[in-house]
């Protein structure tokens, strides 16, 4: 036995299948944008990380000044993240 919807039904079920989709995507969206986002800050805060790490590998050797440490440091960061990290000045000042 061949069964027939109706119509008038199926336009219904696709109606309420277009609400209940325009009513889920923008959630769903935002979450999986969030955690790219979560994953993507979580990674700069490593590289940022592993930049003072390596900053202050050099900065234990003998010879080497602050304004070496400080240059080493920005230019980790800047290769890795593509983001140029400036000191404010008074950080500076007891250098």
């Amino acid at each position: 036995m061949l069964l027939r919807t109706n119509s008038k039904d199926s336009k219904r079920r696709f109606g309420a299948a277009m609400v209940e989709a325009a009513l889920v995507l923008p959630m769903f969206l935002m979450v999986v944008f969030a955690v790219v986002e979560f994953g993507r800050a979580f990674m700069v805060s490593q590289l940022i990380c592993n930049a003072a790490r390596e900053g202050s590998r050099l900065a234990v050797m003998e010879g080497v000044t602050n304004a070496e440490v400080i240059a080493s440091v920005q230019n980790q960061a800047s290769d890795t993240i593509g983001v140029l990290l400036e000191c404010p000045r008074f950080l500076y000042q007891g250098l």
